[in-house]
This record gives structure tokens, sequence and C-alpha cells, in this order.
């Protein structure tokens, strides 16, 4: 793997090590990280109207 790919995995599992540590819900914490990789991927690859509706979404469900 890349020097970006393991720097990323290592941010998210610090993210996550603090959340969970504040008591955020673990399947929540799943669910955001899941979610942000998927709009991520899908700007990436040029769906930026996606990407932006699948935040859009979640973000109406966890309300």
């Amino acid at each position: 793997m890349t020097d970006n790919y393991t720097t990323a995995c290592e941010r998210a599992a610090d993210y996550a090590r603090v959340e969970l540590a504040v008591g955020t819900d673990a399947s929540t914490l799943a669910d955001a990280l899941i979610t942000q990789a998927a709009a991520i991927w899908a700007a990436n690859t040029g769906r930026h109207t996606a990407a932006r509706e699948l935040l859009r979404v979640w973000h109406e469900v966890t309300r």
C-alpha cells in the first residue's frame, strides 16, 4: 500500500479510538466512517452529485 493509504488508515484508527473513548456508539461510528469512505470514493471517481446525495441522505437519517 502507499504511504497515503497507511497514513489515512492510521488517522482513521486514531479518530475511532478517540470517538469510542468519549462514548460514541460503535455502530454509529462505523456507519459514519463507511458513509464518508463511500462519498470520498464517489467524488474521487467523478461522481460528485452521488457523493453529495449520499452525504445528504445520511445526514437526514441521522438527525
